[in-house]
């Protein structure tokens, strides 16, 4: 049947994002941790959930989608949070690996080089308000100069 094997490529391709997504965030995810001094118990529920996630078990998976994306959309314009799923997070249900799912927040501010965008704006509109006048005095010229014609003949 197409559809179950449509749907075990999705299942595929979906375990192969969720392993990556993990590896690549799990060194920055422990060296957040030992930073914040997170106990023990969070740190090895932490990796418990991750693991579980890879192999797919829905509550983790379900964990996995409700965190912010980095990098959040719109980075580059200036957006510095992508807050997830705060109802998703907490509505997972308990199991032998969690009591309960706990929302917490990463703050991160990217280092970002200094803008001076808006002198490139004040240099170039004068040169923009000089092409709007002359246009419009040159249109008022030959305007004078088809009226006096008309008036002429």
């Amino acid at each position: 049947n197409i559809s179950i094997r449509a749907w075990d490529l999705m299942h595929d391709h979906a375990t192969v994002a969720i392993e990556q997504r993990i590896d690549a965030a799990w060194p920055i995810f422990e060296k957040l941790l030992a930073e914040a001094r997170t106990s023990e118990q969070c740190v090895s529920s932490i990796k418990l959930m991750l693991t579980a996630a890879k192999r797919m078990e829905s509550w983790a998976v379900k964990i996995v989608n409700a965190w912010g994306s980095f990098p959040m959309s719109g980075l580059f314009d200036g957006t510095y949070g992508d807050l997830g799923s705060f109802d998703s997070c907490i509505d997972i249900k308990d199991n032998k690996y969690i009591d309960h799912a706990h929302y917490c927040s990463i703050s991160f501010r990217p280092i970002m080089p200094s803008s001076k965008d808006y002198e490139l704006v004040i240099r170039k509109e004068p040169e923009v308000l000089r092409y709007h006048f002359e246009s419009q005095q040159h249109r008022r010229e030959h305007e004078s100069r088809t009226n006096r014609a008309g008036q002429a003949a």
